[in-house]
């Protein structure tokens, strides 16, 4: 009788714990959702192809009750001199918020796609997440690229001064470049 009993409290301790352990996970791999706050200028369609080609596991949403992280996106008229000659600048400031409204990070650029993607850094999965899914991030080193990706079929050291030190890795489906032993960025 006591083994009967003992057999039964083991099978629902496991058919509990499994469960539990697969929400876990499963929490883990959810999406990061994004939300634009009411004060953004830029809609919602402009970034999107920016999440899509720059970010890993982050998604926008247009319900902000569901968001992790709120967005401010506003585009910012201005007027600049490039080379002596005066004229418009249109620049987009983009500020990233906590649940609780604290400013977790900042950029401004002309560029959507560009601020996209290091937002999406900034908030996404840490490393040993992004080396599992084979992903690469900004300022990854040579060995993590590795790790992720495996060798690459080719590397162009760029013809440079001794201090500025820049390669380009040519894999199948993609390029990715270093400066000063980092990764600076990548194209597919």
């Amino acid at each position: 009788m006591k083994k009967a009993l003992l057999l039964v409290f083991a099978f629902l301790l496991l058919a509990v714990s499994v469960p539990a352990q697969t929400a876990v996970a499963n929490a883990k791999d959810a999406p990061k959702r994004i939300a634009l706050t009411p004060r953004s200028t830029v809609p919602i369609a402009l970034l999107a192809k920016g999440v899509d080609d720059k970010c890993f596991n982050v998604v926008l949403t247009s319900d902000a009750s569901k968001a992790d992280y709120p967005l401010e996106a506003a585009t910012i008229q201005g007027f600049s001199v490039y080379k002596g000659t005066g004229g418009s600048s249109v620049r987009t400031e983009f500020t990233l918020f906590s649940q609780n409204g604290d400013v977790l990070f900042h950029t401004s650029t002309r560029f959507y796609e560009n601020a996209m993607k290091d937002i999406c850094t900034s908030i996404g999965l840490g490393i040993d997440d992004i080396v599992k899914r084979h992903k690469i991030m900004l300022g990854m080193s040579p060995k993590q690229v590795r790790a992720s990706r495996g060798e690459p079929k080719d590397i162009q050291k760029r013809d440079t001064s001794s201090s500025d030190q820049r390669e380009v890795w040519e894999y199948k489906d993609q390029q990715i470049f270093f400066e000063h032993g980092v990764v600076s960025g990548w194209s597919n």
